[in-house]
């Protein structure tokens, strides 16, 4: 499955840094995830922790993907730090989130 995943990614790369390939925006999954934490390595400024790819979502689009604040909020909206310290939001109070997120997006 991850030759295969790795195989339609990179048919769909627009560039390669020898370290990052960017995509195309077209592939949806849903990942399952046990928390959020503040990262200054991605763009978003987030990471997820124990993120899994679920499933391929073919029925959604990347515009229907969810937004960082989404994922912000599903990690309920407690952004950690790398020593475990949290930063307070607007959420639903669950430290497990399922969200869908699209390539190229804005998720990282």
């Amino acid at each position: 499955m991850l030759a295969e995943q790795t195989e339609r990614l990179l048919e769909s790369a627009v560039s390669d840094d020898g370290r990052t390939v960017r995509v195309r925006p077209g592939l949806v999954v849903e990942i399952a995830f046990d928390g959020v934490q503040r990262s200054s390595r991605y763009p978003a400024g987030l990471t997820l922790r124990f993120a899994r790819v679920v499933r391929y979502r073919p029925d959604k689009t990347p515009e229907e993907a969810d937004t960082v604040e989404a994922v912000r909020e599903a990690g309920g909206g407690t952004v950690r730090d790398a020593e475990g310290a949290g930063e307070s939001g607007a959420g639903r109070g669950e430290s497990r989130g399922r969200r869908v997120a699209g390539s190229g997006g804005e998720e990282s």
